[in-house]
């Protein structure tokens, strides 16, 4: 696999994959360099806005894909930097230096257990949403003019209440899909590292 070259002409070249890479490679090579050199993680750098830039143009020249850093992408980094710090202060309190893979571990539980709490508001509304509907055409006279418009304002009520966390959900899952591509490039960089390690002889004995 060739490696990643920002200052390439060829988007192949800077995303570092052959010229008949899979739709797959190209978009896992893209957020593994999204990832790696994004600003928010790279404080201080300032060249690092260029090569985040040049990462986007590349992916969207192979795969035709306009990929912009939106507010929502801004947004997922804030989230998953928010969450570094709540595991640093928890490691803190431990007395505990973290490896990596701790930091990393730590921020995708938090953010999966966020994920757990949403979908459980949200599964409430639901539910609420449910009894309200089996509520409709259960009146008759001049009761059920009035109820059915209370409940055609309730099930909106729900409607405008289910936009937050679902924002907020997905908000999460991109955080926690970039974590994720985070910890696989991690693996697959300590695999090559174990693969490519010395093998020491001592006394007739690997």
């Amino acid at each position: 696999m060739p490696k990643p070259d920002l200052e390439a002409a060829d988007p192949h070249a800077i995303l570092g994959v052959r010229s008949n890479a899979s739709p797959q490679s190209i978009r896992r090579a893209y957020h593994d360099l999204a990832c790696i050199h994004h600003p928010d993680r790279n404080v201080g750098d300032v060249d690092a806005p260029r090569r985040f830039q040049a990462i986007h143009e590349a992916y969207a020249r192979l795969t035709g894909k306009t990929v912009e850093p939106d507010n929502k992408e801004n947004q997922a980094y804030g989230l998953i930097a928010q969450v570094f710090a709540m595991c640093f202060q928890q490691f803190l309190e431990v007395g505990r230096q973290p490896h990596t893979l701790d930091f990393l571990d730590c921020m995708r539980q938090a953010l999966r257990s966020r994920i757990v709490s949403l979908d459980e508001a949200l599964g409430k509304l639901a539910a609420v949403e449910s009894a309200f509907a089996q509520m409709e055409g259960r009146f008759h006279g001049e009761a059920r003019d009035a109820f059915e418009a209370m409940i055609a304002q309730q099930k909106g009520n729900i409607e405008r209440q289910r936009k937050t966390p679902q924002a907020e959900k997905a908000l999460v899952e991109r955080a926690l899909q970039i974590l994720d591509n985070c910890r696989f490039s991690w693996d697959q960089a300590s695999s090559q590292r174990s693969s490519s390690s010395p093998v020491v002889i001592v006394n007739g004995h690997r």
